[in-house]
């Protein structure tokens, strides 16, 4: 990506909602509105595509139309902007990004075409897509790196699906007053926590501060992302 602007970035973060994606279903009325899980199956119906989405603790796939679910990024709620915005998340996140390699199966985020990579430099790749089997030229961001996994539903029958190996933690942006608020229920020292600052350098990734800009604790990705989401 030559000229990263916040839009390219989020688009890049939150590609269309295809298998893998986590969503939240915003719209409709056989799904609670608010549920939210991951995209596990993608299919063709009598009135538009509809996904099946994996919900925890939940046995069965909730189905519902594909218009009626928007793709989040983990941590985050529908709408909300991570702290430092969409660019330096992008930035923190290729850092850390997997690129494919030479007989990896890849998939097109714009095209849909799926084949096995044979040729890698640096961040730029060539895949062979098609019948006959024709080179596809991209950059490592354009492309998503493919696994094959056990179906949900039928564990015998296998399916493709995005492989991400890391995922950065996305914090609210939000005001010392809302995490005021929202750290209200926690217990000390978490109830005083007003802001939260990301620095690769620490092993858990995250400090948090109190409203006077002092050390309240450092977190982990994972607490932090408890934290942020209120539970």
């Amino acid at each position: 990506m030559q000229t990263e602007n916040e839009e390219q970035c989020r688009r890049w973060l939150l590609p269309d909602v295809d298998k893998g994606t986590e969503v939240v279903v915003t719209s409709g009325r056989k799904v609670p509105k608010g549920t939210r899980g991951i995209v596990r199956w993608v299919g063709d119906a009598s009135y538009g595509t509809r996904v099946g989405i994996a919900v925890p603790d939940q046995e069965k796939l909730s189905y519902t139309d594909i218009k009626n679910v928007t793709a989040v990024y983990p941590g985050l709620n529908v709408g909300e902007v991570p702290c430092g915005g969409w660019k330096r998340l992008y930035l923190l996140h290729q850092k850390d990004r997997h690129l494919p390699q030479k007989g990896h199966t890849v998939r097109s985020r714009k095209t849909g075409e799926q084949g096995k990579v044979f040729w890698v430099d640096g961040s730029r790749l060539g895949f062979k897509a098609g019948l006959p089997a024709q080179p596809v030229w991209a950059a490592a961001c354009e492309v998503e790196h493919q696994c094959k996994v056990p179906n949900e539903m039928f564990g015998h029958v296998y399916e493709w699906v995005a492989y991400d190996p890391h995922r950065i933690a996305a914090v609210p942006q939000r005001t010392p007053d809302e995490w005021e608020s929202a750290m209200a229920h926690h217990p000390p020292p978490f109830c005083d926590i007003r802001s939260f600052k990301f620095d690769e350098s620490l092993i858990g990734g995250w400090t948090a501060f109190d409203a006077d800009g002092n050390i309240v604790c450092t977190l982990t990705d994972h607490a932090v992302r408890q934290l942020a989401s209120g539970r």
